[in-house]
């Protein structure tokens, strides 16, 4: 199971990583006129 921790903060800070550039590109999207 130990072997599994580091592939699973990968795929956390992945997947936070790719929420945020979600949400960054939304904002962007509602900027626009």
């Amino acid at each position: 199971m130990d072997s599994m921790k580091p592939a699973t903060a990968d795929v956390l800070s992945a997947l936070i990583g790719l929420n945020h550039l979600l949400n960054s590109g939304f904002k962007a999207l509602r900027c626009q006129p």
